[in-house]
């Protein structure tokens, strides 16, 4: 399988509504929406039906070959046949605790925990703690999804929004991969909640980051526990 053309670095993701834009504009057949809970599902294709643009970092599962694809910039390759890398690892946590928003301030979403069960486990480059997950070796393939929400009976005023931020080690810059922007619940008792899916390729020592920001009026709080949860893939 081979496609046409490559997109830069910075314009790798493939996300939710973007899917649908991308079907309609590439002739993307059969992709469906990745949907998330406390797991990751790819946007699943048919690759019966010709993919023109392999977008370096996106995966998807083919539903006739039943196995997971990455596009490496002209051409998709089989994960199980080990055409990328040698070791798949998958992740799964929770927010530990509520986050406290100020208006206007850009914060990181930090202090994860894989919640005591053995439903939820990590991988050695998120850093918990800090909310950061730093690529150890070049060609490393992540996928993000996640879940989030916004505490109800605070305020339904204002914006929510939630940023991918990705650090590229090779020129030392910072970017927006992915920004997803939502207004409250009309219903200020009723909890807001946002998903955003992400897909990338990294670099040695690149870094990817979850960032929260709102124009609401007072503090708003992103709930910690299961209502706010991420999972995904490394491939390395």
């Amino acid at each position: 399988m081979s496609g046409t053309a490559a997109l830069g670095r910075n314009r790798i993701n493939l996300k939710l509504s973007e899917i649908d834009a991308l079907r309609a504009t590439l002739g993307y057949a059969n992709i469906d929406n990745a949907k998330i809970g406390n797991s990751l599902e790819l946007p699943h294709v048919d690759f019966s039906v010709t993919i023109p643009v392999p977008i370096p970092g996106l995966m998807v599962y083919d539903d006739d070959s039943k196995e997971v694809y990455a596009g490496n910039g002209s051409s998709w390759i089989s994960l199980s046949a080990g055409g990328i890398g040698n070791n798949v690892e998958s992740y799964s946590f929770i927010k530990t605790s509520d986050l406290i928003v100020n208006p206007g301030v850009g914060l990181t979403i930090n202090n994860w925990s894989i919640g005591g069960s053995s439903s939820y486990h990590s991988i050695p480059n998120w850093n918990l703690s800090t909310g950061v997950y730093k690529a150890t070796a070049n060609n490393t393939y992540l996928s993000i999804g996640l879940t989030l929400s916004w505490k109800g009976g605070i305020s339904n005023l204002g914006k929510r929004s939630v940023k991918i931020r990705w650090y590229d080690a090779s020129s030392a810059t910072v970017s927006i991969v992915k920004e997803s922007m939502t207004q409250a619940d009309p219903n200020a008792a009723v909890a807001t909640t946002q998903e955003v899916s992400f897909n990338v390729k990294l670099d040695m020592d690149d870094e990817v980051l979850i960032e929260v920001e709102h124009t609401s009026p007072v503090n708003l709080v992103v709930e910690g526990g299961v209502a706010t949860h991420i999972s995904g893939l490394e491939i390395t």
